[in-house]
């Protein structure tokens, strides 16, 4: 799991790196373009790790050697120890991961959920904030607000909610947007109130507020990583500046823009709002940029054209599966997997088949040598499944997770498998003589250390006469044990769908069966049997 969080953490920073390269590009582009550039960032950032298990890959990242085909062998020198740095098999044959491994997950989940609750503690604020606030801006407040609304074609309901902060001027909110404004926003001129206005629900119309929100959630994710807490700050002064364009789009004079610009951000100076969850207006980090940038008249301005659209949300889907696609493929520090095949005795099984699979779906197949052992060399660190097999013992399949170092131990012990056995008897339907079946097919336990039983004594199951009158057929599914001495122990129906006739004359029979000891290493055991028997009618 570390690994694979690992990984994920690559891929995104790679998308994020992709992201950034393009804004820079993008200088001379509208910020609309760069912010929705950012944005779909964000978003890709998130997708890239469902999107591992879809697309094809594509070898070319430097990795562990998990990544590398390891080399198979069916037996090994014998191992003193388990290297601390690599995950030791418990008791019960379950592995445990190193402790390096749990501390990185601790201290990564820490600082992820102190990120959020960071967020979220925002956002109850600004929520408190606004519920205490009053929703009568004045007369002016109110005409500009439907003016401006209806010049943006924004049909959503917009609340103006006058607080008792100074420097609160913030809008916040997707389906129900709110717009803070401070206590002194009352006394304020019509052109002052039209420049908010136009900022404010420009931020609304684009979205902003949702898109800055999810970007916050990925930074809190992935909070070690600089690339993130970069494009977030960027992404937020985009969003200002795609804001300022709008403005001046719809008429303001940039010098007048400017000046209530800087006015606003002066009554900004003491204010402690969380930034996080709200879209301010006037931050003064960024107010130079932006004052700078609305002064400059050869900028560009415009909306992103649809073709530009187009062309950066297919760019970004690309560079998503681009990256999505990159796997392990360079060799890095090696370690090899060792362990021995027992029974349940704890006699070593030659002749398993081992396999392993990484996390790539790839498998390499072994074979266990006369003294049970098997090894693949190189592997490296990443998450396993182990599979082992012998005929007359039950599969096993066991999740593994490895992480650097020489060395790991891995036994395994294959408990020893159920016999079958399927018999079908007849009865002609004009007559009430009952006919034999054939002879059962012999039993298949087989394996290096098993000696197969055979059975000394077979008793055929009745026909009941009332269900052959009857014309009825079945099948009985059962489960038998077979004891050390041979007999049969216990005999239990696997299907409650069974007539209780068929399911009778099948118990009375199976329970008179004996057969020869099941012996592994010599020593006799019990063993599971399946069991099914048919009821069938011949004209």
């Amino acid at each position: 799991m570390t690994t694979d969080l690992a990984l994920l953490a690559i891929r995104s920073a790679a998308v994020m790196v992709i992201a950034l390269a393009a804004v820079a590009c993008l200088s001379r582009r509208s910020a609309a373009l760069r912010h929705r550039v950012l944005a779909l960032a964000f978003c890709g950032s998130v997708m890239v790790g469902p999107l591992v298990s879809v697309v094809p890959a594509w070898r070319v990242l430097p990795a562990p050697a998990s990544a590398w085909p390891p080399a198979a062998s069916g037996s090994g020198d014998a191992m003193a120890s388990v290297v601390a740095a690599v995950t030791a098999p418990a008791a019960d044959g379950a592995s445990v991961p190193a402790p390096g491994l749990d501390l990185a997950l601790l201290v990564w989940a820490l600082g992820a959920s102190i990120a959020l609750l960071r967020l979220a503690g925002g956002s109850w604020f600004v929520r408190r904030v606004a519920g205490l606030a009053h929703d009568d801006a004045g007369a002016t407040w109110t005409r500009l607000l439907d003016e401006v609304r209806a010049g943006y074609g924004i049909s959503r309901h917009v609340r103006l909610a006058v607080t008792d902060r100074e420097g609160m001027l913030a809008t916040f909110g997707a389906i129900r947007p709110t717009v803070l404004l401070p206590r002194t926003a009352t006394r304020w001129d019509a052109d002052r109130v039209r420049v908010v206005l136009l900022h404010e629900l420009a931020h609304v119309k684009r979205g902003d507020w949702l898109v800055q929100v999810l970007a916050e959630t990925a930074r809190a994710a992935f909070w070690f990583n600089p690339l993130f807490w970069i494009a977030c700050s960027r992404l937020r002064r985009e969003s200002e500046c795609a804001c300022d364009d709008e403005v001046l789009a719809a008429g303001m004079v940039p010098d007048c823009y400017a000046e209530h610009l800087v006015d606003i951000a002066r009554g900004n100076r003491f204010s402690r709002m969380p930034w996080a969850a709200v879209v301010p207006m006037a931050r003064q980090s960024t107010l130079e940029g932006r004052v700078t940038a609305m002064l400059n008249p050869v900028l560009d301005r415009r909306a992103p054209s649809r073709m530009a659209v187009v062309g950066s949300g297919a760019l970004a889907v690309a560079a998503v599966i681009l990256t999505a696609a990159l796997r392990l493929a360079a060799q890095g520090s090696a370690l090899s997997l060792e362990g021995t095949v027992f029974d349940p005795s704890g006699g070593v099984l030659p002749a398993v088949e081992v396999t392993l699979e990484d996390g790539n779906k790839i498998k390499w197949p072994t074979t266990t040598g006369p003294d049970g052992k098997f090894k693949f060399d190189p592997v490296g660190a990443g998450t396993y499944v182990l599979e082992a097999s012998l005929p007359g013992f039950k599969s096993l399949r066991h999740e593994l997770v490895l992480s650097a170092g020489p060395r790991a131990l891995q036994n395994v012990t294959l408990q020893v498998g159920s016999l079958e056995e399927t018999i079908r008897v007849t009865a002609r339907r004009p007559a009430p003589t009952a006919s034999a079946a054939g002879r059962p097919a012999p039993m298949r336990v087989m394996g290096g250390n098993i000696k197969q039983p055979f059975k000394l004594l077979d008793v055929r199951p009745v026909y009941p006469e009332a269900l052959r009158e009857a014309g009825l057929e079945g099948v009985v599914p059962m489960e038998a044990i077979i004891g050390v001495d041979g007999s049969v122990l216990t005999v239990r129906v696997l299907s409650a769908n069974v007539a209780p006739e068929f399911a009778a004359s099948a118990i009375t029979a199976v329970k008179q069966w004996k057969f020869s000891p099941t012996l592994l290493n010599g020593v006799p055991v019990e063993v599971q049997m399946a069991v099914s028997v048919s009821f069938g009618l011949t004209d």
